[in-house]
């Protein structure tokens, strides 16, 4: 009678752990699918083509902001005037 038992036993530990894992593996399932619907992830481009953009059009800078990007761009190259004759 003890084997018979030790078998039951042993049946029903596996059954248990083949639940946990099912429930495991279903829950990071459902966890993918559901970080798949993050509003960051809608609307966004998913076909490309090679030498296309197709996002939104980018402003023009202003003058000023352009003599501010050449002062910084001069300062991190380590020019603080212009090279020549």
């Amino acid at each position: 009678m003890a084997i018979g038992m030790k078998k039951r036993t042993e049946g029903h530990f596996a059954m248990k752990w083949g639940k946990l894992f099912s429930s495991v593996g279903l829950f990071c399932f459902l966890a993918i699918i559901v970080a798949g619907c993050r509003s960051e992830e809608q609307g966004r481009i998913t076909k490309y083509e090679p030498g296309v953009y197709k996002g939104t059009p980018d402003q023009a800078l202003t003058s000023t902001q352009r003599r501010n990007l050449r002062y910084r761009v001069n300062m991190q190259a380590g020019a603080t005037k212009p090279a020549g004759p």
